[in-house]
């Protein structure tokens, strides 16, 4: 998340329920993420310390499967909300696990340029990226190949628009009806905060396609660019750094 991007989250630090509750796929896809960095650790069967750089973790759900996915996955995880870096390092200490994880709070682009070429083996994150401004997304992720190790991979859950605006219509309108239901039936007091938020996405600055954001990663110099997972308005998109 970027300084500007703060705003978006006001109030909602603690309104994750809603959020993780009323997307049917969140399991599905924080467990593909998971998958997909753990496919990735065979490239390098020899190295015991492998590095992870994640982009926005919030209060660590991500975090967590990324480290489920090998015990010699060590994270750097950019963070600059006060209160998600307070949350997250509960959580970490209640996952005991907060000796594997470096938190900096600060912006990811600022974090990027302390960063040198070719020092994470993997870039992973979700639920982050389509949140920033499509101008500065595109240099984070230029940014994401630059500090990838030759080799190293990217995997991003997230929600990606559908390519056909009908499907991608519909996918919306049955998201907002599951924060409705969820709502209902769990009283939480987030539902207005979170349809504000979804209804932002949908604006042209932030609305990240999914077929344009595949091709830019191509562009940029990234191969093995595909949709792994896909599911109502979320996927999960994976690149290699040559």
């Amino acid at each position: 998340m970027n300084q500007t991007q703060l705003s978006r989250f006001d109030g909602l630090v603690n309104g994750y329920s809603l959020f993780t509750g009323a997307i049917v796929s969140y399991p599905r896809l924080q467990e593909q993420v998971r998958l997909e960095v753990e496919r990735g650790t065979a490239r390098w069967p020899w190295q015991r310390t492998l590095k992870c750089l994640e982009i926005g973790p919030g209060p660590g759900a991500t975090t967590k499967s990324i480290l489920e996915a090998d015990k010699g996955i060590h994270i750097v995880a950019v963070e600059p909300d006060a209160d998600m870096v307070a949350k997250l390092q509960d959580n970490l200490t209640e996952w005991q696990c907060a000796d594997r994880v470096e938190i900096v709070p600060t912006d990811i682009l600022a974090y990027f340029a302390t960063v040198p070429d070719n020092t994470f083996h993997f870039v992973a994150t979700a639920f982050a990226l389509h949140n920033i401004e499509s101008g500065k997304r595109d240099a984070i992720i230029r940014e994401i190949y630059r500090v990838l190790v030759p080799g190293g991979k990217f995997v991003n859950g997230d929600k990606y628009a559908r390519d056909n605006a009908e499907e991608h219509a519909l996918a919306y309108q049955r998201q907002m009806t599951d924060f409705v239901v969820f709502e209902a039936e769990h009283h939480t007091g987030d539902l207005k905060k979170w349809e504000e938020h979804y209804e932002r996405d949908e604006q042209s600055d932030l609305l990240f396609k999914e077929t344009p954001a595949k091709e830019f990663m191509r562009e940029i110099g990234f191969t093995k660019v595909l949709t792994v997972y896909r599911e109502n308005l979320e996927a999960v998109i994976v690149g290699q750094k040559q």
